[in-house]
């Protein structure tokens, strides 16, 4: 029993509009049959509200690039085979009775709410065919989910739903809509909009579900342009559906009161025949939608494997949902250590805890030694973790291309390799790539040795993960190379004049407390515009270049080499007195000398000298420093 005075209340117990037995049982069938088309699954949906609410819920997404929602059989065709089957384990009952033939069984006779919403579909559409309306299949969709508010009433309050169905009078009341929000506390006009609101709905079903049951006046004054016709086709629909025997209540409507569009549309029709028509369609719709086998036993049978599939369905959707939920995490997780070094083992313990996995390993190929090796591994706490560094022998020139659940029955000697490295019988990889496409290695989780199988669609979790991996990974390589930059002179590789700053002013505090002397030499090279006058910038570069090739390789791997400026360069002597300094600045003098000698003619036969002054860090008596950097580059 649901009592409540807001449709929205009671959406959360609906995931679809109620579907018979006998046409849950038709769509079991075709689901289990490998050979069924979306022809025959079209022909089935188009029997049954509670079907085609599904499919519309399925098919009404823009990315589908399906342009025509109402049309059932386009609706169906744009769907993959596997949705279509989902959809059929989808769409069993919610009544206990396989053998509902009578309307007044089941949930408030639910068989009749259906011949009513095919009697008016195809009234429907046979007054758009006879108008020459260019979208006659979608008057068909829309009159049949014209009964959506009633079926919903009908499922979540079936006895007072029943009792109210043939209760009714159209003579006692002003509307029916005004005897259900009597009984319930809304209309099923206000349902139906929840429903269709709720389940995104395109916009035009909406606005046709909404104007059906309002006033002539408010049609015309709000019914957008573009679906007034079909407004106009269902609301006709309903009232021939009615006049054939299937109105949704057993109150006959009277004839005088008839709206003036519904009068309108049914003037000049030959009404005789359009319920003859309208007749053997209901017929036809039974036996489209009737199970092959009609023993009610065959037909619980076939329930009882939808149950089964169902829990299955259940258990997957909860297994899905929780793989989301664990991406997101590991993405925000990801997001918080931008900027750390070495995110990964961050990334995979987070992953592992997120996905219920037990170790994870980042594996790469050695293409040159044919082996896998694992890099990287983690375990929680009661696993044992894979040996970094441990190698396997691995196929030449074999790769995982993609993300994919690996167990001991796959075929091929590169999941054999790596399952061995790992030591467990299945295993979920996902490619870790570089943004130009590059694989860089791979991710693999996997539950122990004893654990179980990955579920499917862990492997696309995974490499989503995966992918987030490769993101910090690179972020981590730019910001070291930015990093880089900021302390290496683009040109020659030698020091920037900001590193040599934070180095100078580190050696200057390290000398005040522990009086080791520090000496620097300023050097410059000398008449370095005649070279760039007379050879060109790029020689004047390339001797830059050269030069700091020789002062590194004439100094001490603790001495640092930096470029102050233009052609001026800094050698600093941690650790060395003026004398020291004096001495090592004069046997890097001798050495330029040398190299120019040596490579005159690649200069022009311009001589290639420098100019060096050589400063100490002053200190005081008492052996404290007495200046500071600026002022001891400023000396020298």
């Amino acid at each position: 029993m649901v009592r409540s005075s807001n449709p929205q209340e009671v959406l959360p117990l609906l995931d679809a509009l109620p579907t018979p037995a006998e046409t849950a049982a038709r769509m079991l069938e075709l689901a289990r049959d490998p050979q069924a088309t979306a022809e025959q699954f079209a022909d089935v949906i188009a029997t049954d509200p509670g079907l085609t609410a599904e499919l519309m819920r399925n098919s009404n997404d823009p990315d589908r690039g399906h342009d025509a929602p109402l049309d059932l059989r386009a609706a169906a065709q744009a769907l993959p085979h596997a949705e279509l089957k989902r959809l059929a384990f989808c769409a069993v009952t919610p009544e206990n009775s396989p053998e509902e033939t009578t309307v007044d069984e089941g949930l408030s006779g639910m068989n009749a709410l259906r011949s009513h919403s095919v009697a008016v579909a195809v009234a429907a559409r046979e007054l758009a065919l006879q108008s020459e309306h260019l979208a006659p299949d979608e008057a068909y969709g829309a009159g049949l989910l014209s009964a959506m508010g009633p079926l919903a009433l009908a499922t979540l309050m079936p006895e007072e739903a029943g009792a109210l169905r043939r209760e009714i009078s159209l003579n006692e009341a002003d509307s029916i809509l005004d005897q259900e929000r009597a009984a319930f506390g809304f209309g099923s006009e206000q349902m139906a909009a929840a429903l269709s609101e709720s389940w995104d709905f395109s916009m035009e079903l909406r606005d046709i579900l909404y104007f059906l049951n309002l006033s002539v006046e408010v049609i015309e004054r709000d019914c957008p342009a573009s679906v007034r016709d079909l407004v106009g086709f269902v609301r006709a629909g309903i009232h021939v559906a009615a006049q054939a025997g299937y109105g949704v209540h057993e109150a006959t409507p009277d004839e005088e009161a008839l709206p003036t569009d519904i009068r309108d549309l049914l003037d000049g029709v030959d009404f005789e025949a359009l319920l003859i028509l309208v007749h053997k369609a209901v017929e036809n719709a039974k036996r489209v939608a009737a199970p092959e086998d009609s023993r009610p036993e065959a037909r619980m049978a076939s329930l009882r494997v939808a149950n089964n599939e169902l829990a299955h369905l259940l258990a997957r959707s909860e297994h899905k949902r929780q793989g989301a939920a664990a991406v997101t995490s590991v993405m925000q997780y990801g997001l918080q250590r931008l900027g750390d070094s070495d995110p990964l083992p961050g990334v995979m313990y987070r992953t592992m805890e997120s996905m219920s996995f037990k170790r994870m390993t980042f594996v790469e190929i050695d293409s040159g030694e044919s082996q896998l090796a694992a890099k990287i591994s983690c375990a929680l706490r009661g696993s044992q973790k894979v040996a970094e560094g441990s190698r396997r022998a691995f196929p030449k020139g074999e790769t995982f291309p993609a993300a994919v659940i690996i167990t001991r029955d796959d075929e091929g000697a590169r999941n054999v390799c790596l399952l061995d490295l790992l030591g467990v019988d299945a295993c979920v990889l996902a490619p870790v790539a570089e943004p130009a496409g590059e694989v860089t290695g791979f991710l693999v989780a996997d539950r122990g040795v004893n654990g179980s199988i990955p579920m499917p669609g862990d492997e696309h979790c995974l490499a989503i993960i995966a992918d987030q991996a490769a993101l910090l990974l690179n972020f981590e390589r730019l910001s070291h190379e930015q990093a880089r930059m900021a302390t290496i002179d683009p040109l020659t590789g030698a020091a920037t004049r900001r590193r040599l700053m934070d180095r100078l002013e580190s050696l200057v505090s390290l000398s005040d407390r522990t009086q080791i002397p520090l000496s620097l030499a300023m050097m410059d090279l000398d008449h370095f515009k005649a070279f760039n006058d007379t050879l060109g910038h790029q020689v004047g570069d390339k001797l830059l270049q050269d030069l700091v090739k020789v002062l590194d390789g004439g100094v001490r791997k603790s001495d640092l080499v930096a470029r102050y400026g233009g052609e001026e360069f800094i050698v600093v002597f941690p650790d060395a007195t003026l004398e020291g300094a004096f001495n090592a600045a004069d046997s890097l003098r001798e050495k330029v000398y040398e190299f120019g000698k040596a490579h005159a003619e690649e200069y022009g036969n311009l001589s290639i000298s420098i100019s060096i002054g050589v400063a100490q860090l002053r200190t005081d008596k008492n052996g404290r420093v007495a200046e500071d950097a600026m002022a001891l580059i400023g000396r020298a």
